[in-house]
């Protein structure tokens, strides 16, 4: 019989898909070397700063007015 497999970091109780997003997004900032996400309704915010990429939103929930207010912000 094969031995068990090795538990892995995602091991344990599932999570939220908004706990997957923001896990994505702290992993994204890192690699990019900007600030680390900021919560926002639906998801997070992340502050470039760079030329023609000033801000990114990344959202796990949203319908059109959210996305409206964001493109007008």
């Amino acid at each position: 019989m094969p031995d068990a497999p090795a538990r892995s970091a995602v091991d344990g109780p599932p999570h939220t898909l908004a706990e997957l997003v923001m896990a994505w997004g702290c992993g994204w900032a890192v690699s990019r070397d900007t600030p680390a996400p900021v919560a926002v309704p639906g998801g997070f915010r992340i502050d470039v700063g760079r030329p023609g990429h000033r801000v990114r939103h990344v959202l796990h929930t949203y319908d059109a007015d959210s996305l409206g207010r964001l493109g007008r912000s």
